[in-house]
């Protein structure tokens, strides 16, 4: 960590006054885009290209064996698309019985290419943790590619910024998580998550995922995956699991039927 800068403060707000705005402009892009399976761990708020009033609630679990401790990490969170190709979501970070911190997502859309193959978007989060009295704010540039029926790609890559306000002391990271999918069928998704971080002092970090993602209808998902992450001190066995429940709140318009007086018209 060093000591907090003039500098170091300037770029805190741009980072979360940009993304903000950012997500904003994004949310009035017209995206109807590839169907991607989202990543596990790191996850999205909702699928790009989110429609208005989709409602998602799940809790991520992971249990990670580290110097002979084991630990349940869990995560509710609430997760909603107020207007088409924007969302937010309010996520409460827990260990075992303990609440750690309060974290705020949002998330828009830009648009689609390549013939609805590749869409693409932007996430931003702000993250207190109370315990070490520290904000935690994070932009990512989101992008997705379906290159088959069954083969895709998801990819994240951004800045992680942090300032502990007891020792006004301040940490930068950078971010890239890539994760590629097999749909075996409609409702069975193979895919293998990888988080990396990278910080301004050298240190490195990595999360590898091997998971399975099984669809029970259009309501209810259930993500189950076991890997192994490293850090200082080397590699440690690592379990996941997210239970998600979705929905939508308002029905897709009616197309106005064609009349004599208003006749189809023509391509």
């Amino acid at each position: 960590m060093q000591q907090t800068t003039p500098f170091f403060r300037t770029l805190l707000s741009w980072n979360f006054y940009g993304v903000a705005i950012i997500c904003v402009l994004a949310g009035h892009a017209h995206a109807s885009g590839p169907d991607i399976p989202e990543p596990m761990v790191f996850d999205l708020v909702r699928g790009l290209g989110a429609k208005r009033g989709e409602i998602e609630v799940n809790a991520l679990g992971q249990i990670q064996l580290h110097k002979q401790e084991l630990g349940l990490a869990w995560a509710p969170e609430i997760e909603y698309a107020p207007t088409d190709n924007f969302a937010i979501e309010l996520e409460i970070p827990i260990l075992n019985t303990t609440v750690k911190a309060l974290k705020f997502a949002a998330q828009g859309t830009f648009g689609v290419a390549a013939k609805g193959r590749f869409i693409h978007g932007i996430q931003g989060i702000v993250e207190y943790v109370l315990e070490d009295t520290e904000l935690e704010l994070t932009a990512l540039y989101l992008f997705g590619y379906r290159f088959h029926r069954a083969f895709s790609i998801f990819c994240m890559v951004g800045l992680k910024t942090s300032h502990a306000f007891a020792t006004e002391t301040h940490h930068v990271q950078g971010i890239l998580n890539p994760t590629i999918f097999f749909e075996v069928t409609p409702h069975l998704a193979l895919g293998f998550e990888t988080n990396l971080a990278y910080g301004t002092h050298g240190e490195f970090s990595a999360l590898l995922m091997p998971q399975f993602q099984f669809r029970f209808g259009k309501i209810v998902a259930l993500q189950l995956g076991v890997g192994a992450r490293y850090e200082t001190g080397g590699f440690s066995p690592h379990l996941a699991f997210r239970i998600v429940a979705q929905e939508r709140l308002v029905e897709e318009e009616a197309k106005p039927k064609p009349t004599q007086n208003n006749p189809p018209k023509s391509p």
